[in-house]
């Protein structure tokens, strides 16, 4: 056959095949369509393994074997915050937590017995306790989904047994789509309740004595996030002499600030600052309780305080001085260089840097300078969220003097006074249209400073009346109870 016999065969060929006249293949022959791949299943991970590195699991789907521990109940009158772990799986001295099937867990299930469990493994951050004061915890914990042993959970009675079928997921997932959408009831069983965890983005107060908070027994052995730092660690740097609000390295005069320099150069004779310490930044969402630390600056005298700001979220610094100092507030970026400068409000008022989009690259400083022959004690705070910083600075108040304030949402208002030791102040706040909450800062500032706190009634009104225990610069907080928007009055008298 020549060349064209072969062309004019295959062409044939072809148009055969498109009308079917070919011979198909026996429908034996031909694989059933998948339409899901089998269940997804979860990998088994040793316990001591999940806790020597929990982030390396986050978000996974995984199965873990130990011994049920239930945690104890938490228990409050009202504003209930609770964890979203309330049992654990354990093994020797290793603890997991987990949440879920707490119901049938704490009817059916002895505390020792061996589970094996399935469930997603996650990270967890938000107030434990009761009240508004509830402390934040951080913890990992088995979000679990399923119970493959035992199953059906069994508890022998004097009637005869207790049995609790539990759920198992029935659909399926295509390959490589990740685990099959958590079951909500059971094979005929009961309604299988799915803890919902507390809201974590709402701020909350840390307990005092005066508020107790019920635990919720020994948390685990899981190695956390770190512990935050405290709000500063001071580093000598001169021979401390003391003063007011506490001691201070003795710091000898500069020159005064060139108040011609541009904002974005340090000013000509601006004096060496004296280190201060790391001042921690805390987030607005979080519970922002690492109050402003107070320090006494010398005339001429500049202070320098060292931050990380968390990338991708504005940054603000706040400074209140008593009404003797007026104060020049600078940041620098990690190369030294100055870029924001605030200092236009004079001598006893706040001078604000607002809404600094840093990188989080390197430390940055904050320089608290003292103008002129001006000197004596201040407040400051560093702050970082996508909305208002918590505590705004308020002016300096006085003996029998009487203020107002309107407070928008998630803020805390801090108005500062200046006391003496054994003095006996009465502060009342009232609101008509608000539950407030008062609270007062002792001389040193930072995360323990607090000396009293009331949100005793619901009737608008508060009232502290303290002994001060020392001279200083003391602040008032006030805010809403839930956070929301109020407006106050507030008056500040000696007994």
């Amino acid at each position: 056959m020549n060349r064209y016999g072969i062309f004019w065969g295959i062409i044939c060929l072809i148009v055969l095949a498109g009308c079917g006249v070919l011979p198909q293949p026996a429908a034996e022959d031909t694989p059933a369509p998948t339409i899901a791949a089998p269940p997804f299943q979860a990998g088994a991970v040793p316990l001591t393994t999940l806790i020597r590195n929990p982030s390396t699991f986050e978000g996974t789907f995984i199965q873990l074997t130990g011994q049920y521990e239930p945690l104890p109940l938490l228990v409050c009158n009202e504003d209930q915050h609770r964890s979203p772990a309330t049992w654990a799986l354990t093994f020797g001295d290793v603890r997991v937590l987990a949440g879920g099937f707490d119901l049938e867990l704490r009817s059916l299930a002895a505390e020792g017995l061996l589970l094996t469990v399935e469930g997603r493994w996650q990270f967890w951050r938000g107030p434990v306790g009761c009240g508004r004061r509830a402390p934040v915890e951080e913890l990992w914990y088995l979000e679990a989904s399923r119970i493959l042993s035992p199953n059906p959970l069994v508890r022998p009675t004097e009637e005869g047994q207790v049995v609790a079928e539990l759920p198992s997921p029935t659909a399926t997932v295509a390959e490589g789509t990740g685990p099959a959408p958590l079951p909500t009831t059971g094979n005929g069983g009961p309604t299988i309740p799915t803890p919902a965890p507390p809201a974590g983005a709402t701020p909350t107060r840390p307990p005092t004595a005066a508020t107790p908070t019920p635990t919720i027994g020994p948390f685990p052995t899981l190695p956390l996030p770190a512990t935050p730092t405290p709000l500063f660690s001071p580093t000598p740097s001169a021979t401390p002499t003391g003063g007011a609000g506490g001691p201070t390295p003795t710091e000898s005069p500069s020159p005064t600030p060139d108040a011609s320099a541009s904002p974005n150069q340090t000013p000509a004779g601006t004096p060496v600052p004296v280190d201060q310490g790391e001042i921690e930044v805390h987030e607005v969402s979080d519970a922002p309780y690492n109050y402003p630390v107070k320090r006494n600056l010398a005339a001429g005298a500049a202070h320098r305080w060292t931050f990380s700001p968390i990338s991708g979220q504005l940054t603000s610094a706040s400074v209140s001085p008593v009404p003797e100092l007026d104060v020049i507030l600078q940041v620098l970026d990690s190369s030294d260089t100055v870029i924001a400068t605030e200092d236009d409000r004079g001598a006893g008022l706040p001078e604000f840097i607002d809404e600094l989009s840093l990188s989080g690259s390197g430390a940055y400083q904050l320089i608290v300078t003292a103008k002129g022959n001006s000197a004596g004690d201040y407040a400051v705070v560093v702050q970082t969220g996508e909305a208002e910083p918590f505590f705004v600075f308020q002016q300096n108040m006085n003996y029998g003097g009487n203020v107002s304030g309107n407070l928008p949402t998630v803020v805390d208002h801090l108005w500062h006074f200046q006391g003496t030791a054994g003095e006996t102040v009465i502060i009342t706040a009232t609101s008509s249209d608000a539950d407030l909450v008062l609270y007062v800062l002792g001389v040193e500032g930072g995360a323990d400073s607090e000396l009293e706190y009331a949100d005793d009634t619901s009737t608008g009104e508060e009232v502290i009346t303290l002994t001060l225990p020392e001279t200083g610069y003391y602040s008032i907080g006030v805010g809403e109870a839930e956070f929301e928007i109020a407006s106050y009055a507030m008056s500040l008298v000696e007994q």
